[in-house]
């Protein structure tokens, strides 16, 4: 690991020992929670991730659980909670990248001629005009294009690298919510990864679980479920 992994890798394990901590407060108050820590990885088929959270009338369960149209990711991690919040969804298959990438990956088109990679180069060249420090913006495109292809390709290969390895970010996996009825859905972070997951047909990759509706009945733990 390089030497400016372990500050964040130190960061996140803060991070994690808080969350963990405010979970076991929650659960000996005697509040709903789901049943093991919230910084532990659970292993999902990616391609069951189906929806993303998008919150048109934000559920009643506190100001300081809600990140605009999603659950804090942090602050109820490992929560459980009723109500209609997992209808509050839009399919996952309409996340900007999704299109982008099956052309890109799938369709062999160049990434010149689809609009939502021009729309990222052009806002690399903007950057790189207001801090001369970004370097060339078309260096850094292309080093952001070879990082998808690698990810994808390893997808393809069913090898997952966890983010602790990569960044040191040893938190910054897909977090997901879980339905009534046991849906998964995207939650915050890793959405270009789940987009290349499910397009490279990766069959497990790790998740964390913010929230849990109260309905649900399924039973979590680290192989999966």
């Amino acid at each position: 690991m390089g030497i400016k992994k372990y500050p964040r890798r130190l960061a996140h394990w803060i991070i994690g020992l808080k969350i963990d901590l405010s979970w076991r407060s929650a659960q000996r108050r005697g509040e709903a929670v789901i049943d093991h820590p919230p910084s532990q990885w659970v292993w999902v088929d990616p391609c069951e991730v189906r929806w993303q959270q998008q919150f048109t009338d934000p559920p009643p369960v506190g100001d300081r659980f809600i990140d605009h149209q999603i659950f804090d990711k942090w602050k109820a991690a490992g929560r459980v909670f009723g109500g209609g919040w997992d209808q509050q969804v839009v399919p996952f298959d309409q996340f900007p990248a999704m299109e982008a990438c099956r052309l890109y990956f799938h369709e062999g088109v160049p990434w010149q001629k689809i609009e939502l990679m021009q729309k990222e180069y052009e806002r690399a060249r903007r950057k790189a005009r207001r801090n001369f420090r970004f370097g060339s913006p078309d260096r850094a495109f292309e080093r952001r294009l070879k990082e998808l292809s690698s990810i994808y390709n390893d997808f393809r290969k069913q090898k997952y690298i966890p983010q602790g390895e990569l960044t040191g970010r040893i938190h910054d996996e897909l977090a997901i919510n879980i339905g009534r009825n046991g849906e998964l859905i995207r939650n915050a972070s890793a959405g270009h990864r789940l987009v290349l997951a499910q397009l490279a047909g990766l069959k497990r990759m790790p998740v964390r679980v913010v929230v849990c509706h109260e309905l649900c009945e399924t039973k979590l733990n680290s192989e999966g479920w």
